[in-house]
C-alpha cells in the first residue's frame, strides 16, 4: 500500500509512505509476475497555484523503492485417465512448471496408490525430450525422489510410464500419483493422480510431434502423429470416402494450431 501524506503548516510538504506490497498470483500469467529482487520506485507529484499571488508551485515527494521478495510456486498439469488391457505398456504425459517469480529446485516422487484394484509394473518417471507424449529410445529416466531444477517460466516435459499385468480383467482400475514440490519449503507442491481403466474395447493413444519449434514466415513444418491402440479390441473404423472411393479406415482429426 502506498500513501500520500500531505503538510499545509505554512508550505506543501509531500510524504510517500509505503506500508505494504504485495502481489497475488491468481489465475494471472506468469509473466505478469516480477522476478524476485526486481526493484519498484514510486514517487508522487503534486501542484497547486497560490489564490492570492497566482503563482505556481511544483512539489515532488521522496522516492520509495520496494524489492520484490522470491515467491515459489509450481503447477503439474494434467492428471491423466487412460482405458488398456493386460500386458500393456501405459504411457501418461504430464508438464511441470515453475510458476514462481525465483529459480527453484523440486523434487519429484511417483508411487502406486493403494486401494485401487491393482499395480502398474516397473513404474517409471522419465524426462519427455521429444516432447510427444510417448516413450522413446534414449530419453533419461528421473529416479523417484530426483530433483529437478526450473528458473522462472520455465517447464520440463515428463512422462510417467508403467505396464498392466497379465492377469488384469475388464472393469478394474488402477492409479498412479506424481508429485513435484519445491525442496526448500515442502508446502509448495502439486500432484496428479493418472488412472488406467482395464476395459475389452479398442483404444487409442496418439502423439504428436513438430519439426521446427520456432518458425519463422514462409517456413514450412511438419506435423508427426504416432498411434498404438493399448485396447482389448482391433479399431475397426467408420465408413469414408477417400478420393471418391468408399473404405473402412481409423478417422484421426487434429486440430493444427
Amino acid at each position: 500500500m502506498v500513501r500520500l501524506l500531505a503538510s499545509m503548516t505554512g508550505k506543501m510538504r509531500l510524504w510517500l509512505i509505503t506500508t505494504t506490497l504485495v502481489f497475488a498470483i491468481t489465475s494471472l500469467a506468469w509473466a505478469a509476475m516480477p522476478l524476485a529482487g526486481t526493484a519498484i520506485t514510486n514517487q508522487a507529484f503534486a501542484s497547486f497555484v497560490d489564490p492570492a499571488s497566482g503563482t505556481r508551485t511544483d512539489l515532488s515527494s521522496n522516492v520509495v523503492q520496494v524489492n520484490v521478495a522470491p515467491l515459489e510456486a509450481v503447477r503439474l498439469s494434467d492428471p491423466r485417465t487412460l482405458f488398456g488391457t493386460h500386458d500393456n505398456q501405459i504411457v501418461f504425459s504430464h508438464t511441470l512448471t515453475n510458476t514462481g517469480n525465483t529459480p527453484t529446485t523440486y523434487q519429484l516422487n511417483y508411487r502406486n496408490d493403494s486401494g485401487d484394484s491393482f499395480d502398474l509394473s516397473a513404474l517409471t518417471l522419465y524426462q519427455d525430450v521429444i516432447l510427444n507424449g510417448l516413450l522413446d529410445a534414449g530419453e533419461p529416466i528421473i529416479n523417484d525422489g530426483a530433483p529437478v531444477f526450473l528458473f522462472p517460466g520455465q517447464s520440463i516435459d515428463l512422462i510417467l510410464v508403467g505396464s498392466t499385468p497379465a492377469s488384469v480383467i475388464a472393469g478394474q482400475i488402477a492409479r498412479a500419483t506424481l508429485t513435484a514440490a519445491s525442496i526448500t519449503d515442502a508446502s509448495i507442491a502439486a500432484s496428479n493422480v493418472d488412472e488406467i481403466r482395464i476395459t475389452n474395447s479398442a483404444e487409442l493413444t496418439l502423439g504428436k510431434t513438430v519439426s521446427i519449434n520456432t518458425i519463422k514466415v514462409g517456413e514450412v513444418i511438419a506435423y508427426t502423429l504416432n498411434g498404438r491402440n493399448i485396447g482389448g479390441l482391433a479399431a475397426t473404423g467408420i465408413n469414408v470416402t477417400i478420393d471418391g472411393v468408399a473404405t473402412t479406415r481409423v478417422v484421426i482429426r487434429d486440430a493444427i494450431p
